[in-house]
């Protein structure tokens, strides 16, 4: 099964390996473990930060276009 929404793919990966950890591992394992969590969080974080960028600069355009709807002379100072 392949997610199609990375933030849960790593969040899913996170819980796996935290759950790999409650096992008897050696500590070459456990230290693989905790290297993978952090890159996981790592990445984690980039894709909520940049979804979250996203959806604010979604919102500051929609709010813009409610403040000053598109027309010809707008749209010429644009190109201008």
């Amino acid at each position: 099964m392949t997610d199609t929404h990375p933030i849960l793919h790593h969040k899913r990966n996170i819980t796996r390996y935290c759950r790999m950890l409650t096992t008897p591992l050696t500590n070459i394992e456990r230290e693989y473990i905790h290297k993978r969590i952090v890159q996981e969080r790592i990445e984690l974080e980039r894709l909520t930060s940049a979804a979250s960028e996203s959806a604010d600069l979604t919102a500051d355009r929609a709010a813009m276009s409610r403040q000053n709807p598109p027309n010809a002379s707008n749209l010429f100072l644009a190109l201008g």
